[in-house]
């Protein structure tokens, strides 16, 4: 946010460019991986949730640092499976770890 009433064109020109050139050393290679990872988690959550063979009470898909992570809690050992092999079909060729647990 900046207060054009109490700085110059100069000035403000002058903070957004160095703000414009700060926001460019974030963009790394790491970073880029990063957002990727999270997208695909976030997607995979989605097919799943929006799936309706699927009746999945609670479900979180995260992006660990090294693989996607699903959580939650479903009903039995089949769903399970069915779950975790529509998470690998989505994720292709990255790593998918399931920590599910039944509900009692």
């Amino acid at each position: 946010m900046l207060d054009t009433g109490s700085k110059s064109i100069d000035e403000l020109t002058d903070i957004v460019k160095e703000q414009l050139i700060n926001r460019d050393r974030f963009k790394t290679e790491e970073a880029r991986n990063n957002l990727r990872m999270r997208a695909l988690a976030a997607k995979i959550k989605a097919e799943l949730l929006s799936d309706p063979s699927f009746f999945i009470p609670t479900l979180d898909v995260i992006y660990d640092g090294k693989d996607i992570v699903l959580r939650g809690v479903i009903h039995n050992p089949k769903e399970h499976k069915r779950i975790e092999e529509k998470a690998k079909e989505l994720a292709g060729d990255i790593p998918i770890k399931c920590e599910l647990h039944y509900r009692g």
